[in-house]
């Protein structure tokens, strides 16, 4: 059944060609043998990659319709999964780099190609898959489009080589984690945003890596951390549910980072400093929406304005419902402790909005030897 469907896929790419003015037969899958695959691919062998990711290339270049690119894309990707071998799979990824990374870029498309922003798409779908090193040069110009979705499959593509990428060494990890810092600062797209702070989660979470990597890895995501706190604690209290919802993960990355104090008390007071200030945040806005929920928008007498308005309170509701026991999830992490103070408020029958802020200053109360002052005093940008 698999070989027919192999025969019918060929033979549809070559009535493709045909019909562009390409004659050009698809060249045969590399045959490499397991031993070949004990060291560095021999050139024999990358030429053979080579010769195939050339064919879906050309495939890609004057496909005429969504159908066809969806071939181009699936044909690269089984390719690239011929062999499960890290070798031929990081040969494999270089290659494809050496090829494709100047469409990803929209070089090499017909100036007429209505095609050409999903053939990019595609294209872009196939190096987020591919689990090896070798495509950073691609994911990097993906993270850095004007496209969003681009950015998106960017991003998860740096999710599945983000351990790979770390243990090359230090220099590269804190280099890497800086760009992504960089990045989830610069970032207007709440989804997309969330993406790059599970990536950063992950580099923070790799207990693989050697101390001296693992140093600055935590450093540096501290740093970036630190520098994007004031104006996404700004946003939440502006009522950016969006990024509220996305800021659970960035708390969860201060939790895996924060320092031991025999390590450095200072910088764990910032972290512990940072994340009862968003914990305040969350909850004087949890508050404020309970507050206009209960007032049923009376004043709105348009029905759909009042039942955006509802829709939206309620959007705002859910996204610190979330963010508060992550902030609490955090605190304990940090602490070595297992309060639930947070939880036990928003749990409360009678005004958890006041609950859950006061829950918020007992923590920094108890966290007050540590260095934490009442979050309630500081401004935003602090």
């Amino acid at each position: 059944m698999r070989r027919n469907k192999t025969l019918c896929l060929c033979f549809a790419m070559l009535v493709i060609l045909l019909a562009a003015g390409q004659s050009q037969a698809l060249p045969p899958k590399p045959n490499i043998p397991a031993d070949a695959m004990k060291h560095q691919l021999l050139p024999v062998y990358r030429k053979q990659i080579s010769q195939r990711i050339k064919w879906w290339k050309q495939l890609f270049v004057i496909a005429r319709q969504n159908s066809d690119i969806l071939d181009a894309r699936e044909g690269l990707i089984g390719d690239y999964n011929l062999y499960s071998h890290p070798r031929y799979q990081l040969a494999f990824a270089r290659e494809s780099v050496k090829e494709l990374k100047g469409m990803l870029e929209g070089k090499g498309f017909a100036a007429e190609d209505r095609l050409a922003e999903q053939k990019q798409i595609n294209l872009a779908i196939a190096f987020s898959g591919f689990s090896s090193r070798g495509t950073s040069p691609a994911l990097s110009v993906m993270v850095r489009s004007a496209n969003e979705g681009m950015r998106y499959l960017g991003w998860a593509g740096y999710e599945n080589i983000c351990p790979q990428l770390l243990k090359i060494g230090p220099k590269t990890a804190g280099k890497f984690v800086k760009s992504a810092g960089a990045a989830a600062i610069a970032e207007t797209n709440p989804l997309i945003l969330r993406k790059i702070l599970l990536v950063m989660k992950r580099a923070a979470e790799d207990k693989t890596i050697p101390a001296r990597t693992s140093r600055a890895v935590h450093k540096q995501l501290v740093d970036t951390l630190a520098r994007a706190w004031p104006s996404w604690r700004g946003k939440v209290r502006s009522l950016d549910s969006d990024l509220a919802q996305s800021l659970a993960s960035g708390v969860a990355v201060l939790a895996e980072v924060a320092p031991a104090a025999k390590q450095s008390k200072t910088k764990r007071t910032k972290v512990l400093q940072m994340v009862v200030n968003l914990a305040y945040d969350a909850a004087y806005v949890y508050d404020q929406a309970l507050q206009a929920s209960a007032s049923g928008f009376e004043k709105i007498t348009d029905d759909q304005a009042r039942k955006r308005k509802v829709q939206a309170n309620q959007k705002l509701q859910q996204a610190c419902e979330k963010l508060i026991p992550a902030c609490e999830m955090a605190l304990n992490k940090i602490t070595g402790q297992s309060k639930t103070p947070l939880a036990q408020a928003q749990a409360t029958k009678v005004d958890p909005g006041a609950a859950v802020l006061g829950a918020v200053l007992d923590w920094a109360a108890d966290l007050k030897g540590q260095g934490v002052t009442d979050p309630s005093k500081q401004a935003i940008g602090k």
